[in-house]
């Protein structure tokens, strides 16, 4: 996806998460280490983008790393 397809993704994402609660189990695949101040009662699209930062921080060092 580029442009706007991804912009389109993660506004369609935003309203199919909109009152939903993300299990904890859920939770601890996206990120096995929660960051402080994130747990099951925490906003869904906070989880998702700690996730992503998650993300783009391995993908970041592995990229430094070799």
């Amino acid at each position: 996806m580029t442009g706007l397809g991804v912009h389109s993704e993660v506004g369609r994402l935003r309203e199919v998460l909109t009152g939903v609660g993300i299990p904890e189990t859920l939770m601890r695949q996206l990120l096995p280490t929660l960051p402080a101040g994130l747990g099951p009662a925490s906003d869904p699209e906070a989880i998702l983008l700690a996730a992503v930062d998650a993300v783009l921080a391995d993908y970041e060092a592995a990229c430094r790393g070799g």
